[in-house]
């Protein structure tokens, strides 16, 4: 077997060596060869220059190149390696594609060979009919090619741009286009593609490459450019600036002749209403209605415009407690993006559905919304690691509680890292940290359990969401309460108690804070033995839980209650809470309430 693990390479390095490089980065590099290793071992027994014991873990030391080199000239003819040193520009590459950019025709029985030049190319994952080369030799031709003065690096990245972009593979278009010194003919592709329409087309992770390829001279130069540079920024957490550059594209005064406009007016709006989600602002019951009327003027067949509203209305109504209208608004996003083929967004819409039924109580309903929208994910956007995240963040609530503490633990810890650095909806950050605290207090303590509220508090603090705060400071109730710390979660108690009362604090409170942080003094209070002040926090939870449907909170307040209740000597109430939990709960598999 050519491939070997990290751990059996550093066991056959003294520890001393092995302690001097980075042995997962070596293995990533040459991916475990043994003949590589033998040589890496050798090397690192004598004494290397700190420039040589560089060029070793990077996979560039003249040793490795010289072997994987001698190694595929006695395995391909001269025509043959000349084609493969120019696709050492690729990270990928089919036989069309090489021939393109070499001009010269592969032989047939040169094209079924590649299969056999293993490991020195492998069959892409990714594609069907697709190669990659080791990464050691693609670095060594990629030498070979930079020292060849006929080579012409930018012509070459510019034919394969071109190929691309007639192929419809965006982001390698643009990639190449970029590294060849031709940003006029990346801009042209990004805005040829749909421009800021490409978040929603091929996601947040794509977008942010391509924007990251080109400079700024060149974004600041087109208005499109300048509002996807806006997105990237937004969902990287810099919001504000992102607010700023919009303002500016406003005042520039592109809007004002909209015949003639390089951004399309209903474009502008759906940007708009990103940034005020991503600042959870203007969220209220103007920013609905307008929505609402934009909607009735569209026709069904503008799919496209009708997506996205429906997804600002979808936020704003589960941000408002309007559960029902949140889920038709779901429903509608999700049928217009499946006509619209667009897989990035129909996952958004499966993971709205997923939460918003998880508020209602539909527990196997949203599980089944979020198994759906993983699925969706990791067959046509299985590189975006943000997605995937955002999938495993919906779908934590219920695995917790099913009692799959480990599993919700793994996924959110795996999840935080893309999630902080890529999302910018506070409903996501709160499912984030909110199970994750309590999954770490069930298996690690509270140490764990508090370094997950403290991360909270510092993503609040860096995109200045204050609803973030207020999140994480009835957290620190929860937690503390669970953990016998009464004197520190009464003390919070005390201050968020006078700034839900405070005129100032009003839209940062919204339905869900009121009903965790009732929640989390009610426990307070019964662990203090203060059930009948519990009990008024609980009743209060379940009134507004059943008015507005969110068999969520019934169903946690009912639990709750069944204890309150009892140890306040209301031993029949109690009962009637236990028996009203079950039926609720035994339908869904739901155990960790209990």
């Amino acid at each position: 077997k050519p491939y070997m693990k990290a751990g059996h390479f550093s066991a056959k390095i003294p520890g001393q060596l092995s302690a001097e490089i980075n042995i997962e980065d070596f293995v990533g590099i040459t991916r475990g060869w043994p003949a590589l290793v033998q040589i890496a071992r050798d090397l690192l027994a004598a004494p290397m220059t700190a420039e040589d014991r560089r060029a070793l873990v990077a996979g560039e030391h003249r040793s490795l190149h010289a072997y994987v080199g001698e190694t595929l000239s006695g395995m391909v003819s001269p025509s043959l390696h000349r084609i493969l040193r120019i696709s050492a520009i690729l990270d990928e590459f089919s036989p069309e594609l090489a021939e393109h950019l070499s001009g010269t025709k592969m032989e047939q029985a040169d094209i079924h060979s590649l299969d056999d030049f293993y490991p020195l190319i492998e069959k892409s994952g990714a594609r069907p009919g697709w190669y990659c080369l080791h990464p050691v030799l693609r670095k060594c031709l990629a030498a070979e090619l930079a020292a060849d003065p006929q080579a012409a690096e930018a012509r070459l990245r510019s034919d394969a741009a071109l190929w691309f972009t007639e192929r419809g593979l965006l982001e390698k278009a643009v990639s190449h286009a970029a590294q060849g010194g031709n940003f006029s003919l990346a801009a042209h592709t990004i805005r040829q593609a749909g421009g800021v329409n490409l978040f929603i087309r091929a996601g947040h992770t794509v977008l942010e490459a391509l924007i990251g390829d080109l400079p700024a001279s060149v974004i600041h130069e087109s208005p499109s450019l300048m509002l996807c540079h806006v997105l990237v920024l937004a969902k990287r957490g810099d919001v504000q600036t992102a607010r700023e550059r919009l303002d500016t594209v406003k005042a520039s005064g592109v809007l004002d002749n909209e015949e003639s406009s390089p951004v399309d007016r209903f474009t502008f709006e759906h940007i708009d209403g990103m940034i005020d989600i991503y600042e959870d602002l203007r969220l209220d019951d103007a920013a609905v209605r307008r929505l609402e009327a934009m909607a009735a003027r569209l026709p069904p067949q503008s799919t496209w415009d009708l997506g996205w509203i429906y997804n600002h209305l979808c936020i704003a109504y589960t941000r408002m407690g309007n559960l029902e209208l949140a889920r038709r608004s779901a429903l509608k996003g999700l049928a217009c993006y499946r006509e619209e083929k667009t897989v990035y967004a129909e996952v958004f819409m499966l993971v709205h559905l997923g939460l918003v039924n998880t508020l209602a109580g539909n527990f196997s309903a949203a599980l089944t919304f979020c198994r759906e929208a993983q699925e969706r994910a990791r067959s046509a956007e299985w590189k975006d690691s943000n997605l995937d995240a955002i999938c495993r963040v919906a779908a934590a609530e219920i695995h917790y509680q099913h009692g799959e503490i480990g599993l919700v633990e793994r996924n959110l810890s795996e999840a935080m890292k893309p999630i902080v650095r890529g999302e910018g909806w506070v409903e996501i950050f709160s499912r984030l940290f909110w199970n994750l605290a309590r999954s770490r207090l069930r298996l690690s303590g509270l140490d764990l359990a508090t370094a997950a509220i403290d991360k909270a508090e510092e993503v609040s603090v860096e995109r200045a969401l204050p609803r973030l705060k207020i999140v994480a400071d009835i957290m620190r109730i929860d937690v503390f309460s669970r953990s016998g710390l009464i004197e520190s979660a009464t003390a919070i108690v005390d201050r968020l108690t006078c700034s839900i009362d405070n005129a100032a604090a009003e839209g940062l409170w919204t339905w869900r804070e009121e009903n965790d942080f009732r929640m989390a003094r009610a426990r307070l209070h019964t662990v203090q033995g203060r059930c009948a002040e519990a009990m008024v926090d609980l009743e209060a939870v379940m009134a507004s839980s059943r008015a507005n449907g969110s068999g969520y909170y019934v169903l946690a307040a009912e639990v709750l209650a069944t204890r309150a209740a009892w140890e306040d000597g209301r031993h029949n109430q109690s009962l009637e809470y236990l028996q009203a939990a079950i039926a609720r709960a035994r339908s869904h598999e739901v155990t960790q309430f209990f």
